[in-house]
This record gives C-alpha cells, structure tokens and sequence, in this order.
C-alpha cells in the first residue's frame, strides 16, 4: 500500500491472457561435484542427479503461490526446465520456461 504495507493486489477485474515466463539462473559447483554430477556417473542413491533437479523445477513452478507471499495462483499449462553443464566455469546454467 502506499505507506509500505503488506497488502495483496486485486486482480478479480482483469482479463484472463496468456502468460509466458523465463528464468535463467547458474548455479555454481566446485570442480569435483560438477565432474560427478556431469560424468557418466551422474547418480546417487536416488538417481540421476540432473533429471531430479529438473523434476523439483517443475515441482516448485506448480506450486509457486505457496512459496511465495502474496502471489496470485496461476494457471499452468506448460513448464520447462532445462540443465545445461557450463565445465568452463563448473557451474551449471538452469533454464526455466512457463506458459
């Protein structure tokens, strides 16, 4: 609100529109994690690592009016998440799509 309140916005007049989304974030590794994580042994106990960190990317895109305050639940039809081994640096570079 206008004095810095917490206040959640109303958006019961707005029209219903077709909404697209994109976040890039990198996420950085020591060497040897990247190695492990990037190598054929790319498993834990619980599986392939890479493959996991996208299924919780989709988890959490699903659920994102419950993680965050105040946000407004939106509809999903689609969503992406795309891991891509960066060795230069170790890191890796996660890509997420909604629509």
């Amino acid at each position: 609100d206008q004095k810095g309140g917490v206040s959640m916005v109303d958006v019961g007049v707005k029209e219903v529109s077709r909404r697209y989304a994109r976040a890039v974030a990198t996420v950085s590794l020591g060497e040897k994690v990247f190695k492990r994580i990037t190598d054929n042994c790319n498993t834990s106990k619980k599986g392939n690592i890479l493959e996991t960190a996208k299924l919780s990317g989709i988890m959490a895109a699903k659920r994102t009016s419950e993680l965050i305050p105040l946000c407004h639940s939106v509809p999903l039809d689609h969503v992406s998440v795309q891991v891509t081994p960066q060795p230069d640096s170790s890191s890796l570079k996660v890509t997420c799509e909604v629509r």
